[in-house]
């Protein structure tokens, strides 16, 4: 098997900056962690859209460009990685063909503004039925062709941005929100559906949708006893700091 390459960026944000040079130190050639590494620094960025999250599935792709026939695994500058239990994932991505992380707490109805199900061709009553997916972790083997079309999808789409964009937070579920203690920013708050949507979340939401009109499978956070994605306090094979 051709080597797995892990990929990222950070910008902006002091914290992800700061992920993002822990990340690139932990790949660097010959490092210990013995991993493949291809890094994105914020000066190759330049054409690169960075609203709404975009960049993700555009270097993700570009990352899969240069390494065609690898499994390529993009993980946020969040993420810790437990380096030395890494070939459970990769052998997770050559049976499967993606990482595709479902969320346990939230379904992708919640969680998509009008417009991107319209465009994507599904509906809310239907995605209301589907594991929405956490998208801090997203691995694909570029040798499979059901995973290569949903990774030029999931870029093709960042490109148009229509179905990227949209509040983070519904304005029309701001009161549910709260009473229900889900996180709700006024700051990045809009109308984007009925009050049965929570808001937006751009690549994520794309990416929940494609694999579900792709068919592709779900990852669990824990699998056959192993914890796989994790949130502190718990840590798993990737822990996400936020």
């Amino acid at each position: 098997m051709k080597p797995p390459i892990l990929t990222t960026c950070g910008f902006g944000n002091p914290r992800f900056v700061a992920g993002f040079q822990r990340l690139e130190s932990e790949w660097f050639p010959d490092n210990p962690t013995g991993v493949a590494g291809c890094p994105w620094p914020e000066d190759l960025l330049e054409g690169v859209p960075t609203d709404h999250y975009r960049f993700k599935p555009k270097l993700l792709a570009e990352t899969a460009q240069r390494y065609p026939g690898h499994i390529v695994c993009w993980v946020d500058s969040s993420i810790r990685i437990d380096y030395a239990r890494l070939p459970v994932i990769w052998e997770i991505i050559g049976q499967r063909g993606a990482l595709l992380f479902g969320d346990p707490d939230h379904v992708q109805g919640r969680w998509a503004s009008d417009e991107s199900l319209y465009l994507l061709g599904v509906t809310r009553d239907e995605m209301m039925n589907v594991q929405a997916l956490s998208a801090c972790v997203v691995g694909v083997d570029t040798a499979r062709p059901e995973c290569r079309r949903f990774l030029t999808l999931w870029a093709a789409l960042a490109d148009q941005r229509l179905t990227f964009a949209g509040p983070h937070s519904n304005l029309a579920a701001q009161l549910q929100c709260r009473a229900r203690g889900v996180p709700y920013d006024p700051r990045n708050a809009g109308e984007c559906g009925p009050e049965e949507c929570w808001g937006h979340r751009h690549d994520q939401t794309v990416a929940g949708i494609l694999q579900y009109v792709l068919e592709l499978p779900t990852t669990q956070w824990v699998e056959n006893g192993v914890q796989l994605l994790a949130y502190p306090p718990k840590t798993g094979i990737f822990t996400n700091k936020g």
